[in-house]
């Protein structure tokens, strides 16, 4: 059993997030920004020993990848942006796979497009996802020196491929038989493909998938796990949920295990 952290690496600036948000903008942007909302609530947060730090750094690489080690944790889930064969926040990965020396790692295809969704305006799209004819042999070629890196998780031989919205994708099915005879051609074996459960109860086998990722709290936002007693000092614009983190956790402890 092995214990996988997803990993943002949005922590460094870009020229298309120059462009939406404005120069300079990474994910500590959002961190510095954040406000509290009750009494107590310990926000802004500060960046720890590491500061904010920049993931075009290989030293942070090697000190993230110590620090993971040191705490259990066996590889990192980095997501893959491609829109219709462009990259986006690549460089942190591409370093990653180039220095075998780094924690293990899969990659996660965050197949959603891009909206002004932090700031309220969801139906302004930024970078529009799409599926063209043939879009499975061109994101497999992007894909394919991933799976060839020393370095690269592998579930009984076979490169892990986690993809966020397996839903959206119009034929699953076929995309995960495409990408399988592909990656037997290239001489890896085929694919094990997991599908994150950002829909409560998907399963893998309609998708022609061979797991399902869990991803909290998705599913779990129910009377169940809901915060329930007042919390002193809320914001009166507040308009999220309030859950209780020991509930999620007895949630999740119980859930059951494929």
């Amino acid at each position: 059993m092995k214990t996988i952290a997803f990993y943002l690496p949005q922590f460094h600036a870009i020229p298309e997030n120059d462009e939406w948000w404005g120069e300079g903008f990474t994910e500590w942007s959002n961190v510095r920004g954040a406000q509290p909302q009750f009494v107590g609530h310990d926000h802004p947060r500060k960046a720890g020993q590491m500061g904010e730090y920049n993931l075009l750094n290989r030293q942070v690489h090697d000190e993230q990848s110590f620090l993971a080690g040191k705490y259990g944790i066996d590889a990192f889930c980095m997501y893959f942006y491609w829109f219709n064969g462009r990259r986006l926040l690549e460089q942190p990965i591409d370093l990653w796979r180039d220095d075998p020396d780094q924690l293990p790692y899969c990659l996660s295809w965050a197949n959603e497009a891009w909206t002004r969704r932090w700031d309220g305006k969801e139906r302004d799209v930024l970078m529009p996802q799409g599926y063209l004819p043939e879009f499975e042999d061109e994101i497999f070629a992007d894909l394919l020196p991933h799976f060839r890196a020393p370095h690269y998780l592998r579930q009984d031989g076979l490169p892990v491929l986690v993809v966020h919205r397996a839903d959206l994708i119009p034929n699953p099915d076929g995309f995960a038989r495409r990408l399988r005879e592909l990656a037997v051609v290239a001489g890896l074996g085929g694919l094990h493909l997991v599908a994150t459960e950002t829909t409560p109860g998907l399963t893998p086998e309609p998708l022609g998938f061979d797991a399902v990722a869990e991803f909290p709290p998705v599913g779990a936002n129910t009377f169940r796990t809901a915060h329930k007693r007042p919390i002193r000092g809320l914001s009166k614009g507040f308009r999220g949920r309030l859950m209780s983190y020991d509930r999620l956790v007895e949630y999740y402890s119980g859930a059951p295990r494929g």
